[in-house]
């Protein structure tokens, strides 16, 4: 990828990327630590309830278009 400019990860660590390389070529390399908290957080809430109500059931048996 001659072309390449920057590499950015959209979320924690940047351990899957060869940060050696990039260096070598001069591309910077970021990350958004912390972008992702809330909605992780909130995903995690919403899935507790799930099971314990049982939606994946109803999933099942609503009618679809």
């Amino acid at each position: 990828m001659p072309q390449l400019k920057v590499i950015s990860n959209h979320g924690v660590g940047v351990d899957h990327i060869d940060l050696f390389a990039a260096e070598e070529r001069g591309i910077p390399v970021g990350n958004t630590p912390g972008c992702l908290d809330a909605a992780t957080a909130d995903m995690t809430m919403a899935l507790v309830m799930a099971i314990g109500r049982n939606l994946r059931i109803g999933e099942k048996l609503r009618p679809r278009s």
